[in-house]
C-alpha cells in the first residue's frame, strides 16, 4: 500500500507554508480533508491531516467559529 500520508505532506507543502507566504488562510481539519478529497484516495482521514499539520509545525488559532490551522499560500 502506498504511503498516502507522505503524498498528503508533499501536496500540502507544494501549496502552503507554515510561517510565510503571499496570503494567509485559515482552515479547519475538515476543510483541509475536503480540499484533498478527489486527489488523494479516501484512505486518509482527519487524523492524518492533524498529524501532518503538527509534524510540519502549522499553527492553530482560535476564531469566533472554531479552532483553525493557519496556512500561508505559496502562490496565488
Amino acid at each position: 500500500m502506498e504511503d498516502y500520508k507522505e503524498k498528503l505532506r508533499l501536496l500540502l507543502l507544494a501549496f502552503y507554508h507554515p510561517l510565510t507566504g503571499v496570503a494567509k488562510v485559515e482552515r479547519t481539519t475538515a476543510e483541509l480533508l475536503e480540499f484533498f478529497t478527489g486527489i488523494i484516495p479516501s484512505v486518509i482521514d482527519q487524523h492524518d491531516i492533524y498529524e501532518v499539520m503538527t509534524e510540519e509545525s502549522f499553527e492553530i488559532i482560535k476564531t469566533k467559529e472554531s479552532l483553525k490551522w493557519v496556512l500561508y499560500e505559496m502562490k496565488l
